[in-house]
């Protein structure tokens, strides 16, 4: 269902309305904790690597309206799977899969499908837009005799047509990409038993990326964020979260010793680009899962703000803290939503996703 800004403003009018003329001395208490008025919650469900059930939901926080499979619903064909990313620019919703191999534009607010590019596509990862362009990472095709991705390359597709204006291959395999300041940056995650310990920076010269300097960070750079100064911080999947200058591109702090996952890393920011929120796991055989945070502005490393299994994707939006969980992969997963997660966060609300709710968007 969509709201518009009005819809949203309603209630809290009437509320006002109300309190302006209640006589009584009484003090007026609300029990429950107010969410930020915010769009509807987009769930991306990242689905089985072996079927094409991956899926995204949305999930409006005033009305408690709940669709699941909204892709699908609309399009009558899956998205596919495995869902890896997706992203919000522009008009459209942009989303990698590898199972098939293809990167899906989709109207934000219909979720009606406007293009799917396939060529070139193998092992599509990372999303990153510019104005005029999307970049997409690649993995490359696996090879099972070396069990590394050969042919890793960026593809560039163009905005206005949705047609591949580039394709640029690399010598590593590339996580992550992100657009500041009219320059790409990749992270080189590398591959098994040889991690890559750079990222990338191109100017993109007509679609094509042009190599402008490359920023040795700790091993395994992973995701990106940028905060409030345009500025970005990368987590390494070696335990390390690394801030990089974009105005000088270089690294400015290094925090070691990070809780991390080891592995496909989930790093987010909140709106205002000053507090970074990342995933942990304790690894085999408990598999415990822990949330941490971190103010750019004074970066300490703290206890977890949020213990708990299964936790998979995480994002942020008004003063609310949402967390996927996978549910051990066996059944639909759920999400959770947390409030006052600066100080101590509260857990206020369970609702439902699809298969391994991997990340957040919010229109």
């Amino acid at each position: 269902m969509k709201l518009n800004r009005i819809q949203f403003l309603l209630p809290f009018l009437a509320l006002s309305l109300f309190i302006s003329c209640n006589e009584s001395d009484e003090p007026i208490i609300d029990p429950i904790p107010i969410i930020d008025p915010i769009a509807s919650v987009i769930i991306i469900n990242e689905g089985n690597f072996s079927a094409a059930n991956g899926s995204f939901d949305s999930y409006d926080e005033l009305s408690k309206e709940y669709s699941a499979s909204v892709f699908q619903s609309t399009n009558n064909f899956p998205v596919g799977s495995t869902i890896q990313n997706a992203m919000i620019t522009g008009d459209y919703i942009i989303s990698t899969t590898n199972a098939v191999d293809k990167v899906e534009f989709i109207d934000k607010e219909t979720f009606e499908s406007k293009a799917t590019v396939t060529s070139g596509m193998k092992t599509p990862f990372g999303i990153a837009a510019s104005e005029e362009y999307a970049f997409v990472t690649n993995w490359g095709t696996f090879n099972n005799d070396t069990f590394v991705y050969d042919d890793p390359s960026i593809v560039t597709i163009d905005l206005g047509t949705f047609e591949v204006a580039s394709t640029f291959a690399l010598s590593m395999q590339p996580q992550h990409a992100i657009y500041v300041k009219n320059r790409l940056y990749v992270s080189n995650i590398g591959s098994f038993g040889a991690a890559g310990t750079s990222i990338s920076v191109y100017e993109i010269v007509e679609g094509t990326p042009q190599i402008e300097k490359t920023i040795a960070v700790q091993a395994g750079p992973d995701k990106m964020v940028v905060d409030a100064n345009n500025n970005i911080w990368v987590i390494c999947t070696s335990g390390a979260l690394v801030h990089i200058d974009t105005d000088s591109d270089e690294v400015v702090n290094t925090i070691q010793d990070v809780p991390v996952l080891g592995f496909n890393e989930k790093l987010t920011i909140d709106p205002a680009g000053d507090n970074l929120f990342w995933m942990a796991s304790s690894g085999f055989p408990d598999y415990n899962s822990a949330i941490y945070n971190m103010s750019t502005t004074n970066p300490v490393l703290g206890e977890a703000i949020i213990e708990g299994t299964n936790f998979h994707g995480i994002g942020v939006s008004g003063n609310a803290l949402f967390v996927g969980n996978h549910a051990a992969y066996q059944s639909v997963g759920s999400v959770l939503l947390y409030t006052d997660y600066l100080s101590t966060p509260v857990l206020i609300e369970t609702y439902p996703a699809g298969l391994a709710p991997n990340g957040f968007l919010f229109r």
